[in-house]
């Protein structure tokens, strides 16, 4: 069950994978096969311009993102390379108890993709003789949400966001994974936290102390007190 809490690369020193392709530290012993991978305290999965993981990395945490435009194979969750390497990101969040930061693509998802796609509350999944790419989109969700079942199996956090119009929690995987584990959201606009567009959002997570707290009003001033009470109106 989803539960409302708003009432309302080894590269550098950035990033342990920017260069395309994992690249763990090895460690040979003669007569064995051993591979070292650096503990994590945070992943940024569809990482964008990878605020979240920059921001760990300023406050000295270690961070890996995992962004397509980066690789095209080994971080696209559709390709099953791309989808065992998430896997093993997340897996090597344990020993440190870190972070998973998802945030996968939203388009097929939106109010604007509704005509396209068909999709609604009652029909996340579309169409029946649904386009590749929206099929491509319903297997995304099914493979993110298998991160997320993992994650919380083995007891680690994780955040998930999506735009306030999306249906994506309506997804037969997400309402699995709801079922099985204490799924909180809570609503947050990117504006107040310095973004282009005031833009709603949903944020899941299985720790509710994680979002609870984070919803911010929009700043009249910026945004202009009309367009505040209309983007208020629309989103509650």
């Amino acid at each position: 069950m989803i539960y409302d809490t708003t009432l309302c690369n080894v590269g550098d020193t950035l990033y342990p994978f920017t260069s395309g392709t994992a690249q763990p530290r090895l460690g040979i012993p003669r007569g064995t096969f051993h591979l070292q991978f650096e503990d994590l305290s945070c992943v940024e999965l569809f990482a964008g311009v990878k605020t979240v993981a920059r921001g760990f990395q300023y406050y000295g945490f270690s961070a890996a993102t995992y962004e397509i435009a980066d690789d095209g194979i080994y971080q696209d969750i559709l390709n099953p390379l791309g989808f065992c390497f998430a896997l093993s990101l997340c897996i090597r969040l344990f020993k440190e108890a870190g972070l998973a930061w998802f945030a996968p693509v939203c388009s097929s998802w939106v109010w604007i993709n509704r005509h396209t796609s068909g999709r609604s509350q009652e029909r996340p999944l579309g169409y029946q003789q649904c386009s590749a790419v929206q099929l491509a989109m319903n297997v995304m969700v099914g493979r993110c949400m298998a991160c997320l079942t993992m994650m919380c199996a083995l007891g680690l956090p994780f955040i998930l966001e999506q735009p306030s119009t999306s249906v994506m929690e309506y997804h037969p995987c997400f309402q699995f994974l709801a079922r099985q584990f204490r799924i909180y959201k809570a609503f947050v606009w990117m504006g107040s936290y310095g973004g282009d567009s005031p833009k709603g959002t949903w944020l899941y997570s299985n720790v509710e102390a994680l979002i609870k707290d984070l919803y911010l009003p929009l700043c009249d001033k910026k945004w202009g007190a009309k367009m505040v009470r209309r983007l208020v109106a629309l989103n509650t």
